[in-house]
């Protein structure tokens, strides 16, 4: 189950990167149970939520939702989000700890259509894929 999970978080972060045009693309892999991206200059960065804080650093696009997550608030609202995926989604283990997740998201998005800001970004992609397993259990 545990190699299961990496897996989907290692699929999730190599789309990230190619979603962001992160070049040159790091390497990616897990380490005692850790996310760990690898730069080209051998320097090691561990955990999810570095490595996106990361990956969203080194994005070259020029886009809106990217520009936006630079502004002070909206960073610090993407890493609020981050954390929340980190320390609330992937620790679900049982059926109810999946709908006390999906209701507190359902209670936030009833007030805006998106997580931060008025338009797409990298949180609103982070907590999607960390609640897509949910969705697709729902819909079986």
């Amino acid at each position: 189950m545990k190699s299961n999970a990496n897996s989907k978080i290692l699929n999730e972060l190599n789309l990230f990167s190619s979603l962001l045009n992160v070049t040159p693309k790091p390497l990616l892999t897990v380490d005692n149970g850790s996310v760990q991206l690898t730069l080209r200059n051998g320097i090691k960065i561990s955990g999810l939520c570095a490595s996106i804080i990361y990956l969203i650093s080194r994005s070259d696009l020029d886009k809106d939702w990217i520009r936006e997550t630079r502004k002070p608030l909206s960073e610090s609202l993407l890493y609020q989000w981050i954390e929340y995926r980190v320390t609330q989604i992937e620790k679900c283990i049982d059926v109810s700890s999946r709908f006390a997740v999906l209701q507190f998201l359902d209670s936030h998005l009833s007030r805006c259509v998106h997580l931060t800001g008025n338009g797409l970004t990298p949180a609103d992609f982070i907590i999607y894929n960390g609640i897509k397993p949910f969705i697709q259990r729902l819909t079986r």
